[in-house]
Formats: structure tokens, sequence, C-alpha cells
């Protein structure tokens, strides 16, 4: 089993997340009271049903946790630690889940839309593929597409 020392792997999460600024102070309950007064504006104007409205409204959320996960089966690049940043009881987590629902059925009408690898291989069996052409798999190098790669 491999076990990682926990100094070796903050150094590789800030590695990862490269110069941030450490705060003093949880912004958690401030960004929640936010969160709180627009959803009782939408509420006063009819915009959820009582049960959308109790169960969107955050009543004790809790601050993003972010961990790393050491990707194990990279050994020759000494373990590099892939960012998680779970959001389960954060001021919005409701909130996304609840449009997600309302978006998803739009999305799956997508007709380039892949649900899964399986899909992919389902599709992939009708193609027509001519010798010239050239198949392209990108690889998520980070979830964050504003900053550049090299």
């Amino acid at each position: 089993m491999f076990r990682l020392e926990t100094p070796t792997a903050i150094t590789k999460i800030r590695e990862q997340i490269g110069h941030t600024t450490i705060i003093n102070e949880d912004p958690t309950p401030k960004f929640t009271r936010k969160v709180q007064s627009i959803l009782r504006k939408f509420n006063k104007l009819g915009r959820f049903t009582k049960l959308e409205y109790k169960n969107l409204y955050p009543s004790d959320p809790l601050p993003p946790r972010m961990y790393g996960a050491v990707k194990a089966h990279k050994p020759e690049k000494d373990y590099p630690m892939r960012i998680v940043v779970s959001t389960l009881g954060t001021p919005t987590y409701n909130i996304s889940e609840y449009l997600v629902k309302i978006i998803q059925p739009t999305l799956n009408l997508n007709k380039t839309r892949l649900k899964n690898s399986r899909t992919f291989i389902e599709q992939a069996k009708s193609w027509v593929v001519s010798k010239d052409d050239v198949q392209v798999s990108y690889d998520v190098v980070n979830l964050y597409p504003s900053v550049p790669t090299k």
C-alpha cells in the first residue's frame, strides 16, 4: 500500500494550487447571508414552491473542503496529486442540484453530447473513417480553462 507522509502531501497540494492567499476569517457565514437574501427575494416573487424554498435555503452550511487525491498510478511522476474540492453542504450546493434538474433535459437533447465512454464506443462503431482522418483525444489537464498550459 502506498502511503504519502503529511508534509509531502501538503507540499504537493501547494504545488497544485500555486500562489494563494490564506485568509484568517471564514467567509461562509457572510456568503450564506447573501444567498439567503437572494432566495428570500425570489420566494417573495413566488418563484419556488414551499418545498423547493425549504430545500434550497441554506440553514447550517459548511465551507467547501479541499483535499488531494494521490495519483498512485503515476509513480514515474513522483505520485502527483489531483485536487478535489467537495461542495457538499455548502451554501449553494442545493441550488446547483436544483439548476441541474432544470437544465439537464435540454443538455440531453444535444446530439453531440456523449453520456459516457460506453456511448462513445457504440457511436464509434458506425463511423466511417478514411485513411486521411486523424483521431484526437484531449486529456483534461486542468478544469480551469483560463489558466494557460505549456
